[in-house]
């Protein structure tokens, strides 16, 4: 009954409490497991999407793959002919193109996806072979095949437009020598052995999913990348040279150099190896709300605390007296806020989402606090408790690099306000030190 002393003791009342806090964990970890299914659920919608579309491209090559041809006379005078090859990799490499984003919808899910205008070119130095150790071996200088690591062929758009030494090429699907490269597209390059110096050129349309990179197999290897995206993420083992980004997009430039990976210029009688050595460029979505989500879940402890401390304090410091069961509803609204976050980020913007959600949470504890404590000025205590709490949150999550900072001086502020406000209160009575026949909130602080 309002306005009567609480009989129970406060020790037992502050175990009460602790249970209902402990109690009410319990549906936050299921929320948190919802939040899980549902970010699942976007992945395989994604990932359905982009089995058809194109996923993520990493570009690998070119190779130019030369066979060498060996006769063997075995012990009955029969001749077996076997080939072995050399890999050599270009003197220079050359990426450049543009990326044009798109967003696409599948049911409430946005899926970003891109098509990407390659030019590619180069050149590759035969003088590199004069040093290898053939052992009479014959190089098959008509058999040369250039071959192009695709990770995704479906990605391709157009017919692949590919130039060698300055005449068009036939395009062959399917690698055929080269077993470091695990899908892509060969032609053939007949090599004059009279002739140092070839270069290669190539036009190709590829369509993929968020993350587009490149190994670097030049000995030089430059890149220079731009999109019209203004949350670009990049990625792999090099960092730009130089990058521009602004309100219209960016643009990117790379500088490999040959000393800069684990791979060798020629490689003979054994296969290529190639290291994980890559560089690129990945398309941020700015805005993750599953990602947001469940970082305000992680703060639900927190925050039915301290709103548990707000009505404690307004029991043991002015005479009222709570029902457990008040102190479940209100922790139940709390936790409530979270899944209402949840579905409203799914179809609005994430700040329009958190300010329904939190504004509904308020209004609702507020009605509710008014009509149990009966008192006005409880109830801007309670309101003006949750919206210090629930502004804090959204501003901890804007400030991802500092959260742990602000989080650590909430905690300080919230803690020193409790120890300002029961200075003077005797526990074992519940009742001001220095005047043992009055309570008030007033006295106290």
């Amino acid at each position: 009954m309002i306005g009567e002393k609480s009989k129970i003791p406060v020790s037992i009342k502050m175990v009460i409490i602790a249970g209902l806090v402990i109690l009410l964990l319990v549906p936050t970890l299921i929320i948190q497991y919802i939040i899980y299914e549902r970010e699942n659920r976007r992945k395989d919608v994604i990932q359905e999407v982009t089995e058809k579309w194109g996923e993520k491209q990493k570009l690998t090559g070119p190779v130019l793959s030369i066979p060498v041809e060996f006769t063997k006379t075995d012990n009955y005078g029969g001749k077996q002919i076997f080939t072995r090859y050399i890999y050599l990799l270009p003197d220079s490499l050359v990426f450049a193109g543009e990326i044009q984003p798109e967003i696409r919808y599948r049911s409430i899910f946005e899926i970003l996806l891109y098509s990407f205008d390659a030019s590619i070119c180069g050149n590759f130095n035969l003088s590199h072979l004069q040093d290898l150790d053939l052992n009479n071996g014959i190089i098959q200088y008509d058999q040369a095949v250039v071959e192009f690591g695709i990770s995704d062929m479906k990605g391709v758009t157009d017919e692949v437009m590919f130039h060698w030494d300055a005449s068009p090429s036939e395009i062959q699907p399917g690698i055929k020598n080269c077993a470091a490269l695990s899908q892509g597209f060969h032609m053939k390059s007949p090599l004059n052995p009279e002739k140092e110096r070839y270069i290669f050129s190539c036009a190709l349309g590829l369509n993929g999913n968020t993350e587009l990179s490149f190994t670097p197999l030049g000995k030089e290897t430059f890149s220079r990348i731009k999109a019209t995206w203004e949350h670009p993420s990049f990625v792999g083992d090099y960092l730009p040279t130089m990058r521009e980004i602004n309100d219209r997009g960016f643009e990117a430039e790379w500088k490999v150099l040959h000393l800069n990976r684990n791979i060798p210029q020629v490689t003979y009688n054994k296969d290529l190896t190639l290291d994980n050595t890559y560089f690129g460029v990945q398309l941020i979505l700015p805005v993750d709300q599953y990602q947001k989500t469940m970082r305000t879940v992680k703060y639900a402890i927190m925050f039915i605390g301290l709103t548990f401390l707000a009505f404690f304090l307004i029991e043991i410091l002015n005479t009222k007296m709570l029902h457990p069961v008040q102190y479940l509803l209100v922790g139940s609204a709390l936790v409530l806020f979270y899944i209402l976050l949840l579905s409203l980020s799914e179809h609005l913007y994430f700040p329009i989402a958190y300010t329904i959600a939190s504004l509904s949470l308020i209004l609702l504890i507020t009605l509710y606090s008014k009509a149990i404590l009966q008192d006005t000025k409880f109830m801007i205590i309670i309101t003006s408790v949750l919206t210090l709490l629930y502004g804090f949150l959204y501003i901890d999550l804007q400030l991802e690099d500092y959260a742990l900072l602000l989080g650590s001086i909430g905690l300080f502020i919230a803690l020193s306000t409790v120890m300002y406000l029961t200075r003077n209160l005797n526990w074992y009575t519940l009742l001001p030190r220095e005047k043992n026949d009055t309570s008030s909130f007033e006295k106290v602080s």
